[in-house]
């Protein structure tokens, strides 16, 4: 069997998996009231400021479609602002590389990315959300915003809307949600994609949700992601047909994989169950914390 083609099974649905393992890596914050959008995040921002003190890094362990993945994040200065900075990750024996990384690095919710721009934010309202009331914060605005794409690479989509829900109480995030406007052969088309976090949980300082859900909401059927679907389903199933020819130390991964890749790639949503979390810990063994 060729190692190339199992990865790049595991490549394709990593295209999406990427954008929820970088949700998960978390910004939770509990700031004082506040009553306009711009407020409560900055207030946000201010608090998890406040909880990376004393932290230089973290490791996360936790499993992802069935599989034991690590992200481990380095806290540096990124445009005078302390970020949780993601150097290293692995799933499923996977090494992603460092560019990629970056890319990660966009979507944790990091006061790099929401930091510059929270004056974009207006406060539309509460809504409950898994049977708590949340405040709504809305954006539609994002001119400029650097999401973390390598350089000479373009992204086949642009977010036309997005939506946080924090916790009133204790003003964690529960919920994002982004309209992405998806460039297909004959336009485009709008896919939502959500994250709902849950389960959080204190370590040394730093609050992290433990249980993640990612739904894709049909991204990987349409435009570019969604031409390479079938080739991949196919893929998927002559795997499956030659499991009696994969050596016996490789065939308990492959089996593994088969059943939660085909659920990834026919909609169900990303489970991201953290199993431990590390505070101001060397990195992964094999893998260096610097790029």
């Amino acid at each position: 069997m060729r190692t190339e083609s199992n990865r790049s099974i595991l490549h394709t649905a990593m295209i999406g998996i990427m954008i929820a393992v970088v949700v998960s890596a978390a910004v939770s914050i509990a700031p004082a009231a506040a009553q306009t959008g711009p407020e409560i995040l900055q207030q946000m921002i201010d608090r998890h400021q406040e909880r990376l003190t004393g932290i230089d890094n973290i490791l996360i362990e936790q499993e992802m479609m069935g599989f034991g993945s690590s992200l481990y994040l380095v806290k540096e200065m990124v445009d005078g602002t302390p970020t949780m900075v993601p150097r290293t990750m692995n799933v499923a024996g996977m090494n992603i590389p460092t560019d990629e990384a970056a890319f990660i690095e966009a979507w944790t919710g990091s006061a790099r990315v929401f930091g510059q721009f929270a004056e974009r934010f207006t406060l539309d309202g509460t809504q409950v959300i898994d049977g708590q009331r949340a405040y709504r914060l809305a954006i539609d605005d994002f001119t400029d915003i650097d999401f973390g794409v390598p350089p000479g690479q373009d992204l086949p989509m642009t977010p036309v809307s997005g939506r946080l829900y924090i916790d009133p109480s204790d003003f964690v995030l529960l919920r994002m949600e982004i309209e992405m406007n998806v460039m297909t052969d004959g336009g485009s088309e709008v896919v939502e994609m959500s994250s709902t976090l849950e389960d959080y949980r204190e370590v040394d300082g730093y609050l992290h949700p433990f249980d993640i859900s990612v739904d894709l909401g049909g991204l990987l059927n349409v435009g570019p992601f969604g031409a390479n679907l079938e080739e991949v389903r196919a893929q998927l199933d002559q795997l499956e047909a030659r499991l009696d020819q994969v050596p016996p130390a490789q065939r308990d991964f492959v089996e593994r994989l088969i059943q939660p890749l085909r659920a990834t790639l026919d909609g169900a949503p990303i489970e991201i169950v953290a199993t431990r979390l590390s505070v101001n810990v060397d990195p992964p063994r094999g893998r260096s914390a610097v790029p």
